[in-house]
């Protein structure tokens, strides 16, 4: 009895708190995010959910197995899910970047123009660092990276050695993609450079059988080789700005404002760690642009980047023709109608110039230390308008890997 009724009560908070999450999209807009997943044989599945700011909800999932690069079929899936959702609740909708869910999303935003469709922002970076990994110096070293991982963790002995000197640290990180544990394992190995060649350059270590054989030779070589450690340092110092944004794309805040200045100020440590050398620096941040004015630069990122407080007024920050085009743009395209557009406008130099609310000391000084709203703004359909000066509060969701945008009505 006493199971049924706990049993009964929990059915009864989760449908609770499904209607809350259902009724809230109604007014802020939301998120529909498309997780993929594949056991790398013949099973495929798209995982749909639906996020807001006061969380993210479950939709359903699906069995794409042979369908994966049916770009058709795929639109057809998102189509049905836009539509279960509420086509004017959506602001956008985020998959994987393949050359199929490309196609698809385009057919998706042809057909609904209200509505914004781009991959995530942890797959594009992913895909800037794996056009990083295939320079020569890049693949070479963190190959090398890749070797002296396993054979630290081959064998216990040299476990326990490692974890003795580096403190219990680890070289490797699980639970994420290859490719990014692959530059994340390289950082920590430069880290722990002195520790690692403690390993065998004390008695304990000498007298090891583990420090002879071929193996052990060539583990000993590339600790010892300044080559390496000179690569590794190049690899670690360009590739850092990078993983500096999948981090915030990864934590427990809105990340959508930060990403297009992430990215700008990513090409900018490239040139200032190779001193302005064109041949080094270039070649890096073409990949960079190429990738995200492929993958990631849209409309969205520019207006939530030009309604980020903590960017839009800094002391070095410069709006460029494409930030203000983009915020145009969302703006424009989410504006429902002459009233809401009207409201933009009346809106817009209150923002630009910090006037009212947010030129006040107390306003000013949560720029840096809260996190924004995203898109804070009257734009869109029938949700009534909202005043500039409510930019400043702050959110509660977490936008995870998702970096999702939200307009939120007071």
């Amino acid at each position: 009895m006493m199971r049924s009724s706990l049993l009964d009560k929990l059915k009864g908070d989760i449908n609770d708190h499904y209607k809350k999450l259902s009724d809230e999209r109604k007014e802020t807009g939301c998120t529909i995010l498309c997780d993929c997943w594949s056991d790398g044989r013949t099973k495929s599945f798209i995982v749909f959910s639906v996020a807001c700011p006061r969380g993210t909800l479950f939709l359903k999932s699906v069995d794409l197995s042979g369908h994966v690069d049916d770009a058709q079929y795929l639109f057809e899936l998102l189509e049905a899910v836009a539509l279960e959702v509420g086509v004017e609740n959506i602001v956008q909708v985020l998959t994987d970047s393949a050359a199929s869910y490309v196609y698809a999303g385009r057919l998706l935003m042809a057909k609904y123009p209200s509505l914004f469709w781009s991959p995530t922002a942890f797959n594009c970076i992913s895909k800037i660092l794996e056009d990083f990994s295939k320079k020569e110096l890049v693949s070479t070293v963190l190959e090398e990276a890749n070797a002296i991982s396993r054979y630290i963790y081959s064998q216990a002995w040299t476990l326990n050695m490692m974890r003795k000197y580096t403190g219990g640290r680890e070289l490797i990180h699980p639970n994420i993609s290859k490719l990014v544990s692959n530059f994340l394992s390289l950082r920590s190995i430069m880290i722990q450079e002195a520790s690692l060649k403690q390993i065998f350059s004390h008695s304990e270590g000498l007298s090891s059988i583990y420090s002879r054989g071929p193996d052990a030779q060539a583990f000993k070589s590339l600790l010892y080789s300044d080559r390496f450690w000179k690569s590794a340092r190049e690899t670690v110092s360009v590739s850092e700005p990078l993983l500096k944004i999948l981090r915030v794309v990864d934590g427990d805040m809105p990340a959508m404002g930060y990403i297009y200045e992430g990215m700008e100020r990513a090409k900018i440590e490239i040139k200032a760690y190779y001193n302005g050398i064109e041949d080094k620096y270039v070649p890096l941040c073409d990949i960079i642009d190429r990738r995200w004015n492929m993958h990631l630069h849209s409309p969205l990122h520019a207006a939530a980047a030009f309604l980020n407080p903590s960017i839009f007024y800094g002391l070095n920050f410069k709006v460029d023709s494409r930030m203000k085009n983009g915020f145009q743009e969302a703006m424009l395209k989410m504006a429902a109608d002459d009233k809401v557009k009207s409201e933009i406008t009346k809106e817009h130099p209150v923002y630009i110039n910090a006037q009212g609310a947010l030129g006040i000391d107390f306003a000013i000084m949560g720029r840096r230390l809260n996190a924004p709203e995203q898109l804070r703004l009257s734009c869109i359909s029938s949700r009534r308008p909202v005043a500039v000066d409510e930019t400043l509060k702050r959110d509660s969701f977490h936008a995870g890997a998702y970096d999702g945008i939200f307009l939120l009505a007071a």
